[in-house]
């Protein structure tokens, strides 16, 4: 009588796990560290998305709009100050891919709201995500001289925190077929081990780690990276 020879196949189960768990740590190592290095940038109301144009505020309507957490950009204006005109006219002058609606409020009106709080000199021009001031220009601050006298510096600055791309959805075409089978694969060398060997799971990871890659460029497109005379130095207080 023949004996059938009986093949040991907890090699492959060993070898298995640490593909999988390998996976796993270079798929979370990896995304916190790009999630940590790329900058977080946000998207303005969509209503916000127009051809350039200001929209004069009071205090009261900004303090609505903080306290509807609404995402926003902001100019404090003084209709005598030389450095407000400039920067009334460096705010018209955005390219046609950078095209947006921001508020404007009188210097009289923003002293006596909470955007006081940061913005002690005009003019100014305050970046609001989601009802925070998450950053300002500051007249009295030579850091931010340049953005008071370029364009394009206005222009890095902004679009260092704002997007201004179209959104973008990775559950389409080739990027989302290659999810779910990575997904698929994964799932069937959990379960199944006896018709999964050592190659095809290799295969499975390898079309995983393409999955991984293909979302960090998303999030890396979507959050793209930019770089980040004189003012009217007239302080709210006054």
């Amino acid at each position: 009588m023949t004996e059938k020879k009986v093949i040991n196949s907890k090699p492959n189960k060993i070898a298995l796990v640490a593909i999988i768990f390998f996976c796993i740590t270079i798929f979370f190592g990896g995304f916190f560290l790009i999630q940590n290095q790329i900058p977080k940038t946000f998207r303005l109301e969509d209503e916000l998305y127009a051809k350039s144009e200001a929209i004069d505020i009071k205090k009261e309507d900004y303090e609505k709009l903080i306290s509807e957490k609404k995402s926003f950009i902001i100019m404090v204006d003084k209709p005598d100050c030389y450095t407000t005109a400039n920067m009334r006219k460096y705010m018209s002058e955005f390219p046609d891919d950078m095209q947006f609606k921001y508020y404007r409020i009188m210097w009289s009106q923003a002293k006596d709201s909470s955007l006081h709080e940061y913005v002690k000199y005009v003019p100014s021009v305050a970046i609001i995500q989601e009802g925070e001031v998450i950053d300002f220009l500051d007249a009295d601050s030579d850091e931010d001289t340049a953005k008071y006298n370029e364009t394009q510096a206005l222009q890095d600055w902004i679009r260092s925190y704002v997007i201004f791309e179209k959104k973008i959805s990775p559950n389409t075409g080739l990027f989302f077929l290659i999810e779910r089978i990575a997904i698929g694969g994964t799932l069937l060398a959990l379960v199944n081990w006896r018709i999964i060997n050592v190659v095809s799971c290799i295969f499975s990871v390898i079309v995983l780690l393409v999955f991984i890659v293909e979302r960090l460029y998303f999030s890396f497109v979507i959050n793209v990276i930019f770089q980040r005379k004189r003012r009217c130095i007239t302080s709210l207080e006054s």
